[in-house]
């Protein structure tokens, strides 16, 4: 007897040609719409099986269907599914003898696609949100507190790296730090250096949060978020607890919400080889990433994206990794815009940063399996070893550039040399949120206040060296002054568009005030004390001895209340405003005594002090009038909130 061995083979069609899919699997269709055909090519014995029944069963969402029928002459098996009239995922079985392949289609609604996308840039928008919100609340009960940290112990450069990782988990902004950074630098309470390893330890700080997020626990997200609602309702302290408990219950929502989001996209092929494309191609993945980085602003928010479809898998390690190369290479990028219109330390900080940034993915991307297959073994989470890695970038670039400080310190240096050009100041819109930009404007009146403190030096010089040049230079201050006051003035009128807190608010009034309280002082310089010196140059007047003795005496003690002045504004140090307004009653003290002192040189019919009187009393009277909007200045230092 002999046995005839039957051998069925299924195969879906495939053009290899134009490497297209013949065969209609992984459709996606709307409700009520007509799908595509799908196809079998059946072969019996290696030979095309003609007129073959094949049994098709269609599994829907809410039922199994079985239907039968036969090839054409070309072995094609075609089964043409009916109108869907449900969402869900569809599966077609092609079966013959215990042989079988399997097919899906997809049905969504019409408006589903576009209902996926918003939620995916929605979540992207409340994780926004959310940092913003956690940075004004940390920045507004820390804030102050890191800025006294950072000015006091930062010249140990292994001290200072440690201080940038704290101080920027704890405002969790990395611009907030740097803008402070070049605040302390222009005023000469940081080194160069001392700024650069604080920066090397900021860039670990931040990613703090993309850590935080990688743990993925969604389900505490609307608990914080309630609880921080109802705290940030109240005042003061609480008020700023709440901001940041808020904002991390919104991130922690938001990551939940995107995760979603690419769950949904993932039914589209496109969405699908997109995201493929960044995890097999590095320079696409990469530039994605740094372009990415740099539209948004934040580096958190990228990595907070990326983890998101990490969750879901879209996204896999070496994809991962890309993306948390071009983030770091992109968040350079805002800063050194920014820095285009900044001052030479702004250029200096900015520049460095981008330097070590560069050459850290420079490494990184030379060495990249070795470094996967460390970060493989950081954790077995995908999320956590991409988080991971974007901390592991952060410490390998500080190990690196730590030791060559002083080295890069000088370099930048050179490569920035300090000049008399005025630095302008840029958008406020660009900043992650209103305590930065209402940072840049402190920095700038800190700078406003540097070219009063020139002028202020130059008078007794040109009380005694009745030098014209010096008068030159003077009225060319005061012309920087004025130019200073207006950009500022439309820099604040821009930051108040923005959203900020009652603090914040008072905050930009003060400044505002400042700067015209800097204008008067340059006006008094500029115009009165410099028209009552032409007039002792142009009509060959000589102060007596003791009357010169007594100009520099007063102005010495007007120096004084600026000093003291000067330090209240880097910090908005209330005890030291105080102590210089209540200089104002020492200083009325003094002016009455030199007028005494000179009404006795006038009896004592002194040449000198008869011609040059009017001159002298005037000087004596623009002196105090400096002084009184010097103590001004610390009035509206001491009411802050």
């Amino acid at each position: 007897m002999i046995f005839l061995i039957v051998s069925i083979d299924l195969i879906k069609p495939y053009d290899n040609v134009y490497k297209i899919d013949l065969s209609g699997d992984n459709q996606i269709a709307y409700i009520s719409s007509r799908l595509k055909p799908l196809r079998v090519q059946v072969f019996e014995n290696g030979q095309l099986a003609k007129n073959y029944e094949i049994d098709v069963f269609l599994v829907s969402p809410n039922d199994v269907q079985k239907y039968k029928i036969k090839t054409d002459t070309s072995g094609y098996a075609i089964f043409i599914p009916p109108k869907p009239q449900f969402e869900g995922l569809y599966r077609v079985i092609f079966y013959k003898d215990e042989n079988f392949l399997n097919f899906k289609y997809t049905i969504i609604n019409k408006l589903y696609l576009i209902f996926a996308i918003l939620e995916m840039i929605g979540g992207f928008v409340i994780f926004l949100y959310g940092m913003e919100k956690l940075n004004r609340g940390v920045n507004t009960f820390a804030g102050p507190t890191i800025r006294g940290f950072l000015k006091k112990f930062s010249e140990n450069r292994i001290f200072s790296f440690v201080i940038g990782i704290i101080s920027t988990i704890a405002i969790q902004s990395s611009s907030a730090v740097n803008v402070m950074l070049v605040s302390f630098v222009d005023a000469g309470l940081l080194s160069l250096k001392s700024a650069l390893s604080i920066a090397l330890g900021a860039g670990i700080g931040t990613t703090f949060i993309t850590q935080l997020i990688s743990f993925g626990i969604f389900e505490l997200s609307l608990l914080l978020v309630i609880i921080g609602y109802i705290l940030k309702r109240g005042e003061g302290r609480i008020r700023s607890y709440g901001n940041a408990v808020f904002g991390i219950g919104l991130l922690f929502f938001s990551i939940k919400m995107m995760s979603s989001a690419s769950y949904s996209l993932t039914i589209f092929p496109v969405f699908n080889s997109f995201f493929e494309l960044v995890n097999n191609n590095a320079t696409f993945g990469i530039l994605f990433s740094a372009v990415f980085t740099a539209v948004v602003h934040s580096s958190a928010a990228v990595m907070g994206f990326a983890i998101s479809l990490a969750f879901q898998n879209v996204l896999d390690l070496r994809g991962g990794i890309y993306v948390v190369l071009g983030a770091n290479v992109g968040t350079t990028v805002t800063a050194i815009i920014a820095s285009l219109k900044a001052g030479t330390s702004g250029k200096q900080i900015a520049f460095a940063n981008f330097f070590y940034k560069f050459l850290t993915f420079l490494i990184i991307l030379i060495f990249i399996n070795p470094f996967i297959f460390i970060v493989e073994r950081t954790d077995s989470s995908i999320t956590r070893q991409i988080a991971n890695a974007h901390t592991l970038f952060n410490i390998i670039g500080a190990l690196i550039f730590l030791p060559f400080l002083n080295i890069a310190s000088k370099f930048f240096k050179s490569l920035f040399k300090e000049s008399a050009q005025i630095s302008s100041l840029p958008d406020p819109s660009i900043f992650e949120n209103s305590s930065i930009a209402i940072a840049v404007a402190h920095r700038k009146i800190i700078e406003m206040s540097s070219l009063i403190e020139d002028m202020l030096n130059k008078i007794p010089e040109m009380i005694i060296t009745r030098n014209p040049s010096l008068i030159s230079k003077v009225e060319l201050l005061d012309e920087n002054i004025d130019k200073i006051r207006e950009e500022v003035v439309i820099y604040l009128i821009k930051l108040q568009k923005m959203e900020m807190t009652e603090e914040e608010g008072r905050k930009v009034s003060i400044i505002s005030s400042i700067v015209d309280e800097f204008e008067a002082i340059g006006d008094v310089i500029s115009k009165n004390i410099v028209r009552n010196l032409y007039k002792v140059y142009n009509e060959g007047l000589v102060f007596s001895k003791e009357g010169v003795e007594d100009l520099l005496e007063f102005h010495k003690e007007v120096m004084i209340s600026f000093q003291i002045m000067n330090i209240a504004l880097l910090d908005f140090d209330k005890d030291k405003a105080k102590e210089g307004f209540e200089r104002r009653v020492l200083i009325n003290t003094l002016l009455d005594k030199h007028h005494q002192k000179h009404f006795l040189r006038l009896r004592a019919m002194i040449q000198e002090s008869v011609l040059t009187s009017s001159v002298h009393v005037e000087l004596l009277n623009n002196l105090e009038r400096i002084n009184y909007h010097i103590s001004e200045i610390c009035k509206e230092i001491m009411n802050e909130m």
